[in-house]
């Protein structure tokens, strides 16, 4: 295995600050920019053109609190991608939930990443 992470699908997500988002997706789970601007980050797992797409185009100020994404999942390739990534966020004192399978996260917006 590559031991990159696996999106099916690209998505947008609405932060309230690139900065904290940057922190968080980048510095925390590791996705690697493949476009910046400022307002918005396009970052992806290997070299796909871009799986999450943050951006504060709609100056929210406060968390979703239910008017946009709730959750989406990664898919890791295999367990020691997996424990590297929980490792990390333990480091950066990230909540984590237990599930059935896997784990939950929120992320600074409060959009829970599982």
């Amino acid at each position: 295995s590559s031991g990159e992470l696996v999106v099916r699908e690209s998505i947008t997500v609405c932060e309230r600050t690139i900065e904290t988002a940057r922190s968080f997706y980048v510095d925390t789970l590791g996705l690697g920019v493949q476009k910046a601007t400022i307002s918005a980050l396009f970052l992806a797992a290997g070299d796909y053109h871009y799986h999450i797409g943050l951006n504060t185009w709609n100056e929210r100020s406060a968390p979703a609190g239910g008017h946009a994404l709730a959750w989406f999942e990664f898919l890791y390739p295999d367990d020691g991608t997996l424990v590297n990534v929980r490792e990390r966020l333990e480091e950066a004192g990230v909540s984590i939930t237990e599930q059935d399978i896997g784990f939950e996260i929120a992320d600074p917006d409060g959009i829970n990443v599982r």
